[in-house]
Protein backbone atom coordinates (compact mmCIF):
# COMPACT_ATOMS: atom_id res chain seq x y z
CA UNK A 1 0.00 0.00 0.00
CA UNK A 2 1.93 3.91 -1.15
CA UNK A 3 -0.72 6.51 0.40
CA UNK A 4 0.76 9.25 -1.73
CA UNK A 5 3.90 9.83 -3.94
CA UNK A 6 5.80 11.68 -0.85
CA UNK A 7 9.43 9.97 -0.85
CA UNK A 8 8.26 8.90 2.52
CA UNK A 9 5.79 6.99 1.81
CA UNK A 10 6.61 5.78 -1.48
CA UNK A 11 9.33 4.77 -3.87
CA UNK A 12 9.54 2.74 -6.82
CA UNK A 13 12.24 0.50 -5.07
CA UNK A 14 8.68 -1.76 -3.77
CA UNK A 15 8.19 -2.76 -7.33
CA UNK A 16 11.77 -4.99 -6.96
CA UNK A 17 11.49 -6.64 -3.63
CA UNK A 18 11.49 -9.94 -5.33
CA UNK A 19 8.22 -10.83 -3.93
CA UNK A 20 6.18 -13.39 -5.54
CA UNK A 21 2.03 -12.90 -5.87
CA UNK A 22 2.25 -9.27 -5.26
CA UNK A 23 -0.02 -7.14 -5.74
CA UNK A 24 0.73 -2.78 -5.60
CA UNK A 25 -2.47 -0.62 -4.26
CA UNK A 26 -1.89 2.87 -5.19
CA UNK A 27 -2.91 6.38 -4.81
CA UNK A 28 -3.58 7.87 -8.06
CA UNK A 29 -1.43 10.65 -7.19
CA UNK A 30 1.46 7.94 -8.09
CA UNK A 31 2.16 8.57 -11.62
CA UNK A 32 3.25 5.22 -13.69
CA UNK A 33 3.55 5.76 -17.77
CA UNK A 34 3.47 3.01 -19.54
CA UNK A 35 7.75 3.52 -20.00
CA UNK A 36 8.10 3.41 -16.54
CA UNK A 37 6.27 0.26 -15.90
CA UNK A 38 8.40 -1.32 -19.09
CA UNK A 39 11.49 -0.30 -17.09
CA UNK A 40 10.29 -1.50 -13.34
CA UNK A 41 9.30 -4.49 -15.46
CA UNK A 42 5.79 -4.85 -13.89
CA UNK A 43 2.01 -4.47 -15.77
CA UNK A 44 -0.91 -3.74 -14.84
CA UNK A 45 -2.17 -7.03 -13.56
CA UNK A 46 -0.89 -6.30 -10.48
CA UNK A 47 -1.19 -2.55 -9.74
CA UNK A 48 -4.33 -0.78 -8.40
CA UNK A 49 -4.92 2.50 -8.57
CA UNK A 50 -7.45 4.09 -6.65
CA UNK A 51 -8.77 7.56 -5.99
CA UNK A 52 -10.70 8.43 -2.95
CA UNK A 53 -14.05 7.19 -1.90
CA UNK A 54 -14.00 4.15 -3.80
CA UNK A 55 -13.94 0.26 -2.76
CA UNK A 56 -11.90 -2.74 -4.76
CA UNK A 57 -11.91 -6.12 -4.45
CA UNK A 58 -9.11 -7.86 -4.91
CA UNK A 59 -9.55 -11.50 -4.39
CA UNK A 60 -10.81 -11.80 -0.67
CA UNK A 61 -9.88 -8.64 0.09
CA UNK A 62 -11.97 -5.46 0.32
CA UNK A 63 -9.94 -1.94 0.01
CA UNK A 64 -11.73 0.87 0.59
CA UNK A 65 -10.23 4.77 0.42
CA UNK A 66 -10.37 7.78 2.52
CA UNK A 67 -9.96 11.01 1.51
CA UNK A 68 -6.72 12.05 3.79
CA UNK A 69 -6.53 15.74 5.36
CA UNK A 70 -3.01 16.20 4.08
CA UNK A 71 -2.20 13.92 0.56
CA UNK A 72 -3.34 11.13 -0.97
CA UNK A 73 -5.65 8.64 0.32
CA UNK A 74 -6.35 6.48 3.29
CA UNK A 75 -6.91 2.75 3.33
CA UNK A 76 -9.24 0.91 5.22
CA UNK A 77 -9.01 -3.22 4.37
CA UNK A 78 -10.92 -5.66 5.40
CA UNK A 79 -9.67 -9.39 5.15
CA UNK A 80 -11.19 -13.18 6.35
CA UNK A 81 -8.83 -12.64 9.68
CA UNK A 82 -9.74 -9.53 10.60
CA UNK A 83 -9.71 -5.94 8.92
CA UNK A 84 -7.28 -2.55 9.39
CA UNK A 85 -6.40 0.91 8.73
CA UNK A 86 -3.73 2.51 6.91
CA UNK A 87 -4.01 6.34 7.81
CA UNK A 88 -1.16 7.26 5.16
CA UNK A 89 -0.78 11.09 5.60
CA UNK A 90 -4.19 11.16 7.56
CA UNK A 91 -3.48 13.56 10.42
CA UNK A 92 -4.76 15.50 13.36
CA UNK A 93 -1.55 16.93 14.21
CA UNK A 94 -2.62 16.70 17.99
CA UNK A 95 1.08 16.53 19.38
CA UNK A 96 1.84 19.65 20.70
CA UNK A 97 4.04 18.22 23.30
CA UNK A 98 6.02 16.63 20.06
CA UNK A 99 6.42 20.48 18.39
CA UNK A 100 7.50 21.66 21.55
CA UNK A 101 10.52 18.57 21.76
CA UNK A 102 11.33 20.03 17.92
CA UNK A 103 12.10 23.62 19.40
CA UNK A 104 14.16 22.24 22.25
CA UNK A 105 15.69 19.83 20.52
CA UNK A 106 16.83 22.90 18.08
CA UNK A 107 17.18 25.78 20.27
CA UNK A 108 18.38 24.42 24.10
CA UNK A 109 22.00 24.09 24.97
CA UNK A 110 21.67 21.58 27.01
CA UNK A 111 19.26 19.38 24.77
CA UNK A 112 20.49 15.41 25.39
CA UNK A 113 18.84 14.04 22.18
CA UNK A 114 20.73 16.34 19.64
CA UNK A 115 23.81 16.04 21.74
CA UNK A 116 23.99 12.52 21.22
CA UNK A 117 23.11 12.74 17.85
CA UNK A 118 26.91 14.79 17.86
CA UNK A 119 25.60 18.03 17.37
CA UNK A 120 26.83 20.25 20.76
CA UNK A 121 25.48 23.82 19.58
CA UNK A 122 22.21 24.52 18.65
CA UNK A 123 20.49 25.30 15.42
CA UNK A 124 18.80 28.37 17.18
CA UNK A 125 16.05 28.16 15.22
CA UNK A 126 14.14 31.73 15.62
CA UNK A 127 11.16 31.48 13.26
CA UNK A 128 8.39 28.52 13.21
CA UNK A 129 4.76 28.27 11.81
CA UNK A 130 2.07 26.69 12.92
CA UNK A 131 -0.51 25.23 10.10
CA UNK A 132 -0.02 25.59 6.39
CA UNK A 133 -2.99 25.97 3.65
CA UNK A 134 -5.18 24.83 6.93
CA UNK A 135 -8.05 27.19 5.25
CA UNK A 136 -7.58 25.82 2.09
CA UNK A 137 -9.26 22.25 2.84
CA UNK A 138 -12.92 22.30 2.93
CA UNK A 139 -13.09 18.72 4.42
CA UNK A 140 -10.25 19.56 6.80
CA UNK A 141 -10.22 21.80 10.03
CA UNK A 142 -12.54 24.69 10.62
CA UNK A 143 -11.34 28.39 12.25
CA UNK A 144 -12.57 27.90 14.99
CA UNK A 145 -10.81 24.15 15.49
CA UNK A 146 -7.49 25.34 13.45
CA UNK A 147 -7.58 28.30 16.11
CA UNK A 148 -8.02 25.91 18.95
CA UNK A 149 -5.17 23.68 18.14
CA UNK A 150 -3.05 26.96 16.99
CA UNK A 151 -3.55 28.10 20.71
CA UNK A 152 -2.11 24.58 22.32
CA UNK A 153 0.83 24.20 19.98
CA UNK A 154 2.05 27.85 20.53
CA UNK A 155 1.83 27.94 24.52
CA UNK A 156 3.74 24.16 24.83
CA UNK A 157 6.98 25.73 22.16
CA UNK A 158 6.68 29.15 23.60
CA UNK A 159 7.23 27.35 26.96
CA UNK A 160 10.25 25.40 25.51
CA UNK A 161 11.72 28.61 23.71
CA UNK A 162 10.16 31.39 25.29
CA UNK A 163 12.16 33.91 22.71
CA UNK A 164 10.92 31.97 19.43
CA UNK A 165 8.80 33.78 16.93
CA UNK A 166 5.35 31.91 16.30
CA UNK A 167 3.48 32.20 12.69
CA UNK A 168 -0.23 31.37 12.44
CA UNK A 169 -1.96 30.39 9.55
CA UNK A 170 -4.59 33.09 9.09
CA UNK A 171 -5.59 33.07 5.08
CA UNK A 172 -9.25 32.52 3.89
CA UNK A 173 -10.39 29.93 2.27
CA UNK A 174 -13.05 27.45 1.77
CA UNK A 175 -15.96 30.31 2.31
CA UNK A 176 -14.61 31.08 5.94
CA UNK A 177 -13.08 34.76 5.47
CA UNK A 178 -12.48 35.17 9.28
CA UNK A 179 -9.00 32.81 9.38
CA UNK A 180 -7.58 36.28 10.19
CA UNK A 181 -9.28 38.42 12.22
CA UNK A 182 -9.63 34.76 14.98
CA UNK A 183 -5.79 34.39 14.58
CA UNK A 184 -5.46 37.94 15.39
CA UNK A 185 -6.92 37.08 18.74
CA UNK A 186 -4.58 34.50 19.76
CA UNK A 187 -1.80 36.14 22.15
CA UNK A 188 1.33 33.53 21.52
CA UNK A 189 1.01 34.10 17.94
CA UNK A 190 3.25 36.97 16.85
CA UNK A 191 2.73 37.01 12.97
CA UNK A 192 -0.21 36.05 10.58
CA UNK A 193 1.28 33.61 7.42
CA UNK A 194 -0.93 33.94 4.14
CA UNK A 195 -0.09 32.62 0.57
CA UNK A 196 -0.89 34.11 -3.17
CA UNK A 197 -1.49 32.62 -5.85
CA UNK A 198 -2.73 34.20 -8.82
CA UNK A 199 -3.52 34.96 -12.54
CA UNK A 200 -3.44 37.50 -14.94
CA UNK A 201 -7.34 38.84 -13.27
CA UNK A 202 -8.45 39.59 -17.08
CA UNK A 203 -11.05 37.32 -18.92
CA UNK A 204 -10.06 35.34 -22.16
CA UNK A 205 -6.33 35.01 -20.45
CA UNK A 206 -3.66 33.83 -23.18
CA UNK A 207 -1.70 32.23 -20.67
CA UNK A 208 -2.34 28.93 -21.06
CA UNK A 209 -1.02 26.50 -22.97
CA UNK A 210 1.50 27.81 -26.10
CA UNK A 211 -1.05 30.24 -26.50
CA UNK A 212 0.75 33.15 -24.65
CA UNK A 213 3.24 33.08 -27.80
CA UNK A 214 0.30 34.10 -30.22
CA UNK A 215 -0.14 37.97 -29.67
CA UNK A 216 2.71 39.07 -27.50
CA UNK A 217 0.78 42.40 -26.71
CA UNK A 218 -2.49 40.35 -25.34
CA UNK A 219 0.36 38.56 -22.98
CA UNK A 220 1.88 42.02 -21.88
CA UNK A 221 -1.46 42.91 -20.86
CA UNK A 222 -2.41 40.05 -19.24
CA UNK A 223 0.86 40.15 -17.52
CA UNK A 224 1.21 43.54 -16.53
CA UNK A 225 -2.08 43.65 -14.54
CA UNK A 226 -1.62 40.56 -12.98
CA UNK A 227 -0.05 42.38 -9.65
CA UNK A 228 -3.28 43.93 -8.70
CA UNK A 229 -4.65 40.55 -7.09
CA UNK A 230 -1.55 41.09 -4.70
CA UNK A 231 -2.73 44.41 -4.12
CA UNK A 232 -6.25 43.46 -3.20
CA UNK A 233 -5.51 40.72 -0.97
CA UNK A 234 -2.62 42.26 1.10
CA UNK A 235 -5.53 45.16 1.35
CA UNK A 236 -7.50 42.03 2.79
CA UNK A 237 -5.05 41.14 5.17
CA UNK A 238 -4.28 44.29 6.68
CA UNK A 239 -7.61 45.03 7.08
CA UNK A 240 -8.06 41.61 9.16
CA UNK A 241 -4.85 41.04 11.19
CA UNK A 242 -5.05 43.57 13.80
CA UNK A 243 -2.06 44.62 15.70
CA UNK A 244 -0.50 41.58 14.12
CA UNK A 245 2.24 41.32 11.01
CA UNK A 246 2.21 39.53 8.34
CA UNK A 247 4.35 37.08 6.25
CA UNK A 248 3.79 36.48 2.71
CA UNK A 249 5.33 32.55 2.92
CA UNK A 250 4.42 31.19 -0.34
CA UNK A 251 3.33 33.21 -3.74
CA UNK A 252 3.31 33.34 -7.40
CA UNK A 253 1.13 32.32 -9.91
CA UNK A 254 -0.95 29.30 -10.45
CA UNK A 255 -1.46 28.73 -14.44
CA UNK A 256 -3.47 26.09 -16.42
CA UNK A 257 -1.26 22.63 -16.16
CA UNK A 258 0.30 22.39 -12.99
CA UNK A 259 2.37 25.22 -12.79
CA UNK A 260 4.29 23.94 -15.84
CA UNK A 261 2.97 26.95 -18.01
CA UNK A 262 6.75 28.28 -20.08
CA UNK A 263 5.36 31.89 -19.92
CA UNK A 264 6.71 32.06 -16.57
CA UNK A 265 10.24 31.58 -18.25
CA UNK A 266 9.56 34.60 -20.52
CA UNK A 267 10.92 37.87 -19.63
CA UNK A 268 7.30 39.84 -19.50
CA UNK A 269 6.77 37.14 -16.29
CA UNK A 270 9.94 38.71 -14.80
CA UNK A 271 8.83 42.54 -15.07
CA UNK A 272 5.42 41.30 -13.90
CA UNK A 273 7.12 39.50 -11.42
CA UNK A 274 9.09 42.81 -10.38
CA UNK A 275 5.45 44.65 -10.24
CA UNK A 276 4.46 42.22 -7.14
CA UNK A 277 7.50 42.57 -5.59
CA UNK A 278 7.08 46.41 -5.62
CA UNK A 279 3.51 45.95 -4.15
CA UNK A 280 5.35 44.12 -1.11
CA UNK A 281 7.82 46.50 -0.60
CA UNK A 282 4.86 49.22 -0.71
CA UNK A 283 2.81 47.47 2.54
CA UNK A 284 6.67 46.38 3.46
CA UNK A 285 5.34 48.65 7.08
CA UNK A 286 3.45 45.48 7.80
CA UNK A 287 4.93 42.67 5.80
CA UNK A 288 8.06 40.98 7.38
CA UNK A 289 8.54 38.28 4.74
CA UNK A 290 7.46 37.42 1.32
CA UNK A 291 8.26 35.64 -1.67
CA UNK A 292 6.84 34.97 -5.46
CA UNK A 293 8.45 32.05 -5.72
CA UNK A 294 9.11 28.44 -4.61
CA UNK A 295 12.80 26.88 -4.47
CA UNK A 296 14.06 24.78 -7.06
CA UNK A 297 13.02 22.02 -8.85
CA UNK A 298 12.89 20.39 -12.28
CA UNK A 299 9.58 21.00 -13.39
CA UNK A 300 7.61 23.79 -11.54
CA UNK A 301 8.08 26.57 -13.54
CA UNK A 302 7.08 28.62 -10.14
CA UNK A 303 10.52 27.45 -8.91
CA UNK A 304 12.87 30.14 -8.19
CA UNK A 305 15.49 27.53 -9.77
CA UNK A 306 15.61 24.96 -12.42
CA UNK A 307 17.75 22.30 -12.61
CA UNK A 308 18.29 19.83 -15.58
CA UNK A 309 18.08 16.15 -15.10
CA UNK A 310 19.86 14.69 -18.31
CA UNK A 311 23.02 15.39 -20.06
CA UNK A 312 25.23 18.43 -18.43
CA UNK A 313 23.60 19.14 -15.28
CA UNK A 314 23.25 22.50 -14.69
CA UNK A 315 21.11 24.94 -12.44
CA UNK A 316 19.68 28.76 -13.89
CA UNK A 317 17.57 31.08 -12.44
CA UNK A 318 13.87 31.68 -13.31
CA UNK A 319 13.84 35.44 -14.44
CA UNK A 320 11.36 35.74 -11.19
CA UNK A 321 14.77 34.74 -9.19
CA UNK A 322 16.71 36.94 -11.68
CA UNK A 323 14.54 39.67 -9.96
CA UNK A 324 14.15 38.95 -6.73
CA UNK A 325 18.23 38.48 -6.28
CA UNK A 326 18.46 42.06 -8.31
CA UNK A 327 16.00 43.76 -5.47
CA UNK A 328 17.49 42.05 -2.50
CA UNK A 329 21.50 43.12 -3.39
CA UNK A 330 20.26 46.48 -3.94
CA UNK A 331 17.96 47.68 -1.11
CA UNK A 332 17.73 49.96 2.11
CA UNK A 333 16.21 49.96 5.35
CA UNK A 334 13.83 52.75 4.70
CA UNK A 335 10.79 54.24 2.57
CA UNK A 336 11.71 57.01 0.33
CA UNK A 337 8.58 58.82 -0.99
CA UNK A 338 8.78 59.27 -4.38
CA UNK A 339 6.54 60.67 -7.96
CA UNK A 340 6.92 60.01 -11.28
CA UNK A 341 6.01 62.96 -14.09
CA UNK A 342 4.75 62.51 -17.46
CA UNK A 343 6.69 60.02 -19.36
CA UNK A 344 7.71 57.95 -16.42
CA UNK A 345 4.23 57.27 -15.59
CA UNK A 346 4.77 54.08 -16.98
CA UNK A 347 7.27 53.38 -14.65
CA UNK A 348 6.63 51.01 -12.02
CA UNK A 349 8.95 52.48 -9.02
CA UNK A 350 9.41 51.59 -5.11
CA UNK A 351 12.30 53.99 -3.24
CA UNK A 352 14.17 53.06 -0.17
CA UNK A 353 17.09 54.52 1.80
CA UNK A 354 20.37 53.75 3.79
CA UNK A 355 22.23 56.12 5.20
CA UNK A 356 23.73 58.88 2.04
CA UNK A 357 22.26 56.13 -0.33
CA UNK A 358 18.82 55.86 -2.14
CA UNK A 359 17.90 52.41 -4.04
CA UNK A 360 15.42 52.35 -6.83
CA UNK A 361 13.59 49.25 -7.72
CA UNK A 362 11.96 49.90 -11.37
CA UNK A 363 9.83 48.02 -13.99
CA UNK A 364 8.75 49.68 -17.46
CA UNK A 365 5.70 48.71 -17.96
CA UNK A 366 6.04 49.85 -21.60
CA UNK A 367 6.95 46.63 -24.05
CA UNK A 368 7.95 49.21 -26.83
CA UNK A 369 9.11 52.16 -25.82
CA UNK A 370 12.10 53.47 -23.36
CA UNK A 371 11.66 55.60 -20.40
CA UNK A 372 14.25 58.97 -20.14
CA UNK A 373 13.92 59.69 -16.08
CA UNK A 374 15.52 62.58 -14.33
CA UNK A 375 16.24 62.41 -11.16
CA UNK A 376 16.00 64.86 -8.06
CA UNK A 377 16.13 64.52 -4.51
CA UNK A 378 14.25 67.19 -2.73
CA UNK A 379 17.44 69.13 -0.59
CA UNK A 380 19.96 66.68 -1.59
CA UNK A 381 23.22 66.86 -4.15
CA UNK A 382 23.20 63.96 -6.70
CA UNK A 383 26.92 62.86 -6.17
CA UNK A 384 26.77 59.90 -8.56
CA UNK A 385 24.46 57.35 -9.79
CA UNK A 386 24.24 53.49 -10.97
CA UNK A 387 22.33 51.30 -12.52
CA UNK A 388 21.79 47.31 -12.93
CA UNK A 389 19.17 45.66 -14.77
CA UNK A 390 17.72 43.52 -17.25
CA UNK A 391 16.25 44.48 -20.28
CA UNK A 392 14.89 41.66 -23.20
CA UNK A 393 12.37 41.38 -25.74
CA UNK A 394 9.39 40.05 -23.16
CA UNK A 395 8.77 36.80 -25.41
CA UNK A 396 12.15 35.66 -24.62
CA UNK A 397 12.75 32.79 -22.67
CA UNK A 398 15.17 31.14 -20.74
CA UNK A 399 15.98 27.71 -20.88
CA UNK A 400 19.00 25.40 -20.18
CA UNK A 401 20.38 26.28 -23.90
CA UNK A 402 20.77 30.07 -22.57
CA UNK A 403 20.79 30.05 -18.66
CA UNK A 404 22.18 32.86 -18.83
CA UNK A 405 20.35 35.29 -21.21
CA UNK A 406 18.65 37.47 -18.45
CA UNK A 407 22.26 38.09 -16.85
CA UNK A 408 21.91 41.25 -15.17
CA UNK A 409 24.15 43.89 -16.19
CA UNK A 410 25.56 47.43 -15.54
CA UNK A 411 23.44 50.33 -17.63
CA UNK A 412 24.71 53.73 -18.89
CA UNK A 413 23.56 56.67 -16.83
CA UNK A 414 24.45 60.26 -17.71
CA UNK A 415 24.54 62.51 -14.83
CA UNK A 416 21.31 62.74 -13.07
CA UNK A 417 18.82 61.14 -16.02
CA UNK A 418 18.61 57.44 -16.57
CA UNK A 419 17.27 55.79 -19.40
CA UNK A 420 15.11 52.81 -18.63
CA UNK A 421 15.03 50.64 -21.85
CA UNK A 422 11.47 49.10 -22.73
CA UNK A 423 9.82 46.23 -20.63
CA UNK A 424 13.16 46.24 -18.10
CA UNK A 425 13.82 45.94 -14.38
CA UNK A 426 16.16 47.78 -12.80
CA UNK A 427 17.75 48.86 -9.75
CA UNK A 428 19.31 52.13 -9.59
CA UNK A 429 21.75 53.29 -6.40
CA UNK A 430 22.07 57.15 -6.02
CA UNK A 431 24.63 58.84 -4.05
CA UNK A 432 23.52 62.05 -2.29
Amino acid sequence: FASHHHGDHYTPKIFSLGMDNVRYILATCIRLSAKRKAGLGIDDSCIYRLRAGVTQIIGEVTVTTVRSNDAGVAFVVKTAEGSFFHAGELNDWYWAEEAAEWVSYCNDMENQLRISHGRKEPYHVHYWQIGNETSYDKNGYSSDKAIEVTKRFAKAMKEADPSIHLIGWGDEGSGDDSWCRKMAQVEEIDTIAFHHHFDSGLENSPLTGTKYREDPETTWKHLMHAYRSLEAHIKKMRADCGDKRLVMTEGHYALPGRNRNEVLSTWGAGVSYARCLNVIMRNSDIIDIATMADFFGNVWQVNAILMTTQGEKIAYFQPVATVMSLFSHHQGEFAVDLQCEGDEKSLDVTATKTDDRIYLHLANTDRCNAVSCKLNVDGKEIRGVKMFGVAEDPMTEVTPVNPDVFAVREMETEGDTILVPPAAVAVVEILV
